[in-house]
């Protein structure tokens, strides 16, 4: 039982340091990690600016960097207008006012980009949608994409949606 004891450190000092030597362990699992996902997936950013529109600078991107599979990652910005089809799938809206970017989610080929968005309006009112060209950038927006290897999507036409459906090759 003694000998238990003696393990665990007894001073503040010594119980700080243990803990750095796990911080540091953790750190360094997790930069190994890091090297790991880079080799199945790449990543990048690019910042639109005011007047560009969201949808169409995404898909220019995709295809000026030939990502055959990528994903949106993340997004924060702003927009004066917003052209969204709604969830019934015949219903499209357009909105002008500012708006904050909540979310952005999609997937990425290069023949489509299929997005869907949340945005608050300056009262915290949220609204949301499949988007559509003519999403135009107010003050700006970050975007990360990420680009999954060994993987490539298409989207091509499905007789039972009446849409072009996600393919993964």
């Amino acid at each position: 039982m003694a000998k238990m004891f003696s393990q665990v450190p007894r001073t503040r000092a010594a119980r700080a340091q243990a803990r750095g030597t796990h911080f540091r362990h953790s750190i360094q699992h997790g930069l190994a990690g890091s090297r790991l996902l880079n080799k199945i997936m790449k990543t990048y950013a690019l910042r639109l600016i005011k007047g560009q529109d969201l949808k169409r600078e995404i898909f220019h991107f995709t295809k000026a960097k030939n990502i055959q599979a990528g994903c949106i990652l993340s997004c924060v910005g702003h927009l004066t207008k917003a052209t969204l089809r709604m969830a019934d799938a015949s219903i499209i809206k357009e909105f002008e006012r500012d708006f904050e970017i909540i979310s952005l989610e999609g997937t990425l080929c290069q023949n489509n980009v299929h997005l869907h968005i949340s945005l608050s309006d300056k009262e915290g009112k949220c609204i949301g949608g499949h988007v559509k060209d003519n999403c135009l950038i107010g003050v700006t927006a970050e975007i990360v994409i990420v680009e999954l290897d060994d993987i490539k999507f298409s989207r091509e036409y499905d007789e039972d949606t009446g849409y072009k459906e996600l393919k993964i090759n």
